[in-house]
């Protein structure tokens, strides 16, 4: 079994920590982009999630094709 992340922040806390909106954070979870984790129906991301997310140069924007 994994064992549990030291921190988890709230979708506020997680934009307050990217500095974009809330409601941003929320899309990227549904969709993937972000992982956390759905407690008491209620998003949390780990602190390790997010410094992921960080490292990996993420912008939110997609990406785009040939002729755009």
């Amino acid at each position: 079994m994994d064992a549990l992340p030291t921190k988890l922040y709230t979708v506020e806390q997680a934009g307050q920590y990217l500095l974009i909106p809330e409601k941003r954070i929320r899309t990227w979870l549904r969709e993937g982009r972000l992982h956390g984790y759905k407690l008491g129906g209620e998003w949390r991301i780990s602190e390790e999630d997010l410094e992921e997310f960080l490292a990996s140069g993420y912008t939110g924007n997609k990406p785009q094709t040939k002729g755009e």
